[in-house]
């Protein structure tokens, strides 16, 4: 299948069978490729690099439930999990510990 720009539904050829959202997009006469909103690749690398298959073409995302997790390390080398349901408590996690903001890279935090 040659892909055209576009948001498309994988399922990723890994140990663990999952899915995944492929982006494809022109830039410069050439065509590149992210999964899940990681590092872009030319889109010819994408069978190598991560091998996946292609079930079908998005129009956009069809959400029926998100959940997002805050994971980091202190000094000490322990690792700490925030789950997050909602914005709001995203929010107060960033509010209440705005070091983490800060190891995010944020500067207006805290």
């Amino acid at each position: 299948m040659k892909l055209q720009a576009g948001i498309y539904k994988v399922k990723l050829k890994t140990l663990i069978e999952e899915f995944a959202i492929l982006e494809v997009y022109n830039r410069n006469g050439h065509r590149y490729y992210s999964i899940n909103n990681g590092p872009e690749n030319e889109l010819d690398w994408l069978r190598e690099r991560d091998p996946c298959e292609v079930v079908r073409q998005l129009r956009g995302l069809n959400v029926h439930g998100a959940r997002m997790e805050i994971k980091f390390r202190d000094a000490d080398g322990d690792y700490y999990t925030f789950p997050a349901s909602n914005v709001e408590v995203v929010k107060q996690i960033f509010t209440k510990f705005p070091e983490v903001g800060r190891a995010l890279g944020s500067k207006k935090i805290g």
